[in-house]
């Protein structure tokens, strides 16, 4: 079988001409196989009999195109045949290579297809990657409407956490939305005296929407750094109304109070924001206040230490806290309270730190 290294194309055509009907659709398959899935592959299938093409489409591996301006119609190709992800990993290798890049329209529909495709398509190892890329080719190109590209956040959300790309509009979206908040929070927790709905598509949409809130870091309302403390409180009320209406008043509280951990220092210098501080004081919601605790606690993730240092970076923690405690005291006692329990947790911490060094001394 000739290699497609020197064969013009004529020449192809004159083999293709030659042994239509006296080779297999599998021998013509991977005759055709053999040469890089150019414009001109796809005219000589369109030649051959369907069988040929549907062996051809199922076996192609899109690589090595030695012109990116096919990438395009190889592209529309394997997504009209049924082979979405192929076309994603298609354009993903040829968005940053192509002059001009696939068309952004393109890739977005490519992207709907696949994420809602039934068929039992393989998934390339680097689609994650991809994805990251042609979202970041999306987003620079302007050619989008914002709601359609945090759909598209939204479908690719499970994958983008093993990217470096955060969901960053779904993230804009909440800190905005105090209904869009409100939606994630009612479709990841059932409501009070509900019962649960355990198919697996409200299972995906639970497992998406509590990865969605877990990665959100921003606060309610934030104008880019800058606190909006009169937003922050039409956010936060907001939220809290809907979420009341649905039953899942408590819940709702805790989460919101997952998002105020993340308020930067207030202009005195201490922790949280004067905005926030002002809610704790106002709304008197322990569950928020626990939320705040609960995240703050749990967005420490692991620290390392010496193997006998014991729990002085705790220690450290509870005396910052202490002190913040003193600088609200007079203005905002339940912010100062509830920095005294984060002190407490901080020194229960630290004590266990220390109990572990001395068994390792001991040991």
């Amino acid at each position: 079988m000739p290699s497609g290294d020197h064969v013009t194309v004529q020449g192809v055509s004159e083999v293709l001409d030659a042994h239509r009907d006296d080779w297999s659709p599998e021998q013509l398959s991977e005759f055709l196989l053999s040469f890089p899935a150019t414009g001109a592959v796809w005219d000589w299938l369109s030649r051959l009999p369907d069988g040929v093409s549907r062996l051809y489409r199922k076996a192609l591996q899109p690589v090595g195109l030695p012109d990116p301006a096919e990438c395009e119609r190889v592209a529309q190709e394997l997504i009209s045949h049924g082979r979405p992800f192929a076309a994603l990993d298609l354009l993903g290798l040829y968005v940053e290579r192509a002059d001009p890049p696939p068309d952004p329209a393109l890739i977005a529909a490519a992207m709907e297809t696949a994420a809602t495709s039934p068929s039992g398509e393989r998934v390339g190892q680097l689609l994650q990657h991809h994805v990251a890329r042609l979202l970041d080719h999306l987003e620079s190109s302007n050619e989008l409407e914002e709601a359609r590209l945090a759909q598209l956040e939204w479908l690719y959300l499970p994958l983008l956490r093993y990217s470096d790309r955060p969901p960053r509009l779904l993230h804009s979206e909440l800190a905005r939305a105090p209904d869009f908040f409100a939606d994630v929070v009612s479709q990841v927790y059932r409501g009070e005296g509900e019962e649960r709905d355990d198919t697996p598509e409200s299972r995906t949409r639970a497992q998406v929407g509590h990865q969605l809130l877990n990665s959100w870091h921003g606060l309610p309302g934030d104008g880019e750094g800058v606190v909006d403390s009169a937003a922050l409180r039409d956010w936060v009320l907001r939220a809290r109304e809907i979420l009341h209406d649905r039953n899942r008043g408590a819940i709702g509280d805790q989460c919101i109070g997952n998002a105020l951990r993340y308020s930067p220092n207030g202009i005195d210098g201490a922790w949280p924001h004067e905005g926030v501080r002002n809610l704790v004081e106002e709304l008197e919601s322990q569950r928020i206040e626990t939320g705040i605790e609960v995240e703050l606690s749990n967005s420490r993730g692991f620290t390392s230490r010496g193997m006998f240092e014991g729990g002085d970076q705790e220690r450290q923690l509870a005396q910052q806290y202490q002190t913040w405690a003193e600088m609200v005291q007079t203005r905002w006692p339940r912010t100062a309270a509830m920095h005294r329990r984060i002190a407490e947790h901080f020194e229960w911490v630290a004590r266990r730190h220390d109990d572990d060094a001395e068994q390792y001394e001991d040991g």
